[in-house]
């Protein structure tokens, strides 16, 4: 039982490797394919048969090599749902037959696949493809934290006069802004959309590093209007 178990596993194998380079498998396989038979044809002329039918022997002994060659791709390619499907289900029953097994092996391929995306989220966002802000790794949250009670946690909200006051006073940073998310009706030709925008302070694009896209970006001396104000 075991020894067919093992034979129906190497045969699923051997059909999934051969997906993978057939063209050079094809090509080793006619290459044997002609070896033996010009070895047959070689002995028949050795016991005095003329070539052209020494040939025509060897063919007729070795069988038909399209035949063979059909057989060999059918073993080790997936040649039809049928048999991936009969291999599938075979798969499922041993795995079944094997509950501690299967549990264990899935727990590790769960662990190792989540373990491998976490840490290629960090390289990728950390080396290959870094935040696209100035300095971004001289970036932090600030929040505010009552130490005299000694709670965890904290706020990272802040009133207006918290943040000027906050700004004027702490020179430890280079530059500090704030921001705040808000919904804006954006009106173009007849109809109106729901954007997600933000109200930030004065110097936040020059903060992250970043230029405008179209046009230019928000200075200290500019002030927005509402939308009534524009003529």
């Amino acid at each position: 039982m075991g020894n067919v178990r093992m034979s129906r596993l190497r045969a699923f194998a051997a059909r999934v490797l051969g997906l993978f380079g057939p063209r050079k498998r094809d090509s080793d396989f006619d290459e044997e394919v002609q070896a033996h038979l010009q070895l047959l044809a070689d002995r028949f002329v050795a016991q005095g048969m003329p070539r052209e039918d020494a040939d025509a022997a060897a063919r007729r002994q070795f069988g038909n090599a399209t035949l063979l060659q059909e057989d060999r791709r059918e073993l080790r390619t997936l040649v039809s749902v049928e048999d991936l499907g009969r291999d599938l289900r075979y798969a499922l029953r041993s795995l079944a037959r094997s509950r501690a097994f299967t549990a264990v092996a899935i727990a590790t391929l769960g662990l190792g696949i989540g373990a491998s995306s976490a840490i290629f989220s960090v390289i990728d966002n950390v080396l290959l493809e870094p935040f696209p802000y100035k300095d971004s790794g001289r970036m932090v949250f600030l929040r505010i934290v009552d130490t005299a009670r000694g709670q965890e946690g904290g706020r990272q909200g802040y009133t207006s006069n918290e943040f000027l006051e906050f700004a004027n006073l702490i020179h430890v940073f280079d530059g500090v802004i704030a921001a705040s998310d808000d919904l804006v009706l954006y009106k173009q030709g007849e109809g109106v959309e729901l954007l997600y925008g933000a109200h930030v302070t004065p110097g936040t694009f020059e903060f992250f590093g970043m230029p405008a896209l179209y046009g230019r970006v928000l200075q200290p001396a500019i002030t927005s209007l509402e939308h009534r104000r524009y003529s």
